[in-house]
């Protein structure tokens, strides 16, 4: 299982070379367009199941987001944009086992600084209906967070950080009929992988221990809407539901561009 991680993100960065060209293609106008950069803002919430690979229990992982993004749209139909953020994130119960004194982590934000890219590609534009690819990758650095251990005699201390990304790439399949107010659908794949690691050092013992995770779930669906506010601004506002077996996870983002 320790390899699946390096083969999913493999598998969406060539699923994404695939499309950029043909996406291209499909969004060439015919008469020339200059470049126009896209910066904003950009909040997010989500809450995954994720599962350890080391003793298979499961922990339910929420993040709060708050991020810069610097995009800019090469055509019509065709943008990049590059992702800086900062996050919070926390995970509601993990147990390290392996240290010198157990420690059953509950709740307790992390956090991380957020560094990623988002691509948006036009692959079919009609007065109704349209379709884009849009694909995005999200790498979560987390700092390092120390905490005492209670109930010794000692002095002993704990110290976490967590590092884990997030790949999401599908349609999105546009309503365009109703004037400044697109709604959309968007199915993708959206998978999360990563690790935790916790220090514990207690005067002359310590231990370091990793556990490895992954999320439950692989797929989901959101419905969103794009509001042309004005001819250079932009809001963009997206629920979004994940399910696994035995349950359902859940995501929301707010995005503002100004284009110029």
């Amino acid at each position: 299982m320790k390899k699946r991680p390096r083969w999913l993100t493999v598998f969406f960065l060539v699923l994404v070379l695939f499309t950029v060209p043909l996406a291209m293609a499909q969004t060439r106008p015919k008469t020339s367009s200059s470049s126009h950069f896209q910066p904003g803002l950009r909040f997010d919430y989500f809450s995954r199941t994720v599962s350890w690979s080391n003793d298979e229990t499961t922990s339910e992982l929420t993040s709060f987001i708050g991020s810069l993004v610097l995009g800019i749209e090469f055509r019509p139909g065709f943008s990049l944009a590059a992702i800086l953020g900062y996050s919070s994130s926390a995970f509601d119960s993990v147990t390290f086992s392996q240290l010198p004194i157990s420690v059953d982590f509950e709740g307790g934000g992390i956090s991380s600084y957020v560094l990623g890219g988002e691509i948006n590609a036009r692959l079919l534009s009609g007065p109704t209906f349209g379709i884009d690819i849009v694909g995005q990758f999200l790498a979560y650095l987390g700092a390092n967070k120390k905490w005492d251990v209670p109930g010794l005699a000692v002095s002993g201390t704990v110290e976490g950080q967590q590092t884990w990304m997030r790949a999401s790439i599908g349609p999105q399949l546009i309503y365009r009929e109703w004037k400044d107010f697109s709604p959309y659908i968007y199915p993708s794949f959206d998978y999360v992988w990563g690790t935790f690691t916790m220090k514990e050092t207690i005067q002359t013992l310590s231990g370091e221990e990793k556990k490895e995770l992954r999320g439950k779930g692989l797929f989901g669906v959101a419905l969103g809407v794009n509001i042309d506010v004005s001819a250079n601004i932009q809001i963009k506002g997206e629920a979004g539901v994940y399910p696994y077996q035995g349950g359902v996870d859940y995501s929301a983002m707010v995005k503002a561009l100004i284009s110029f």
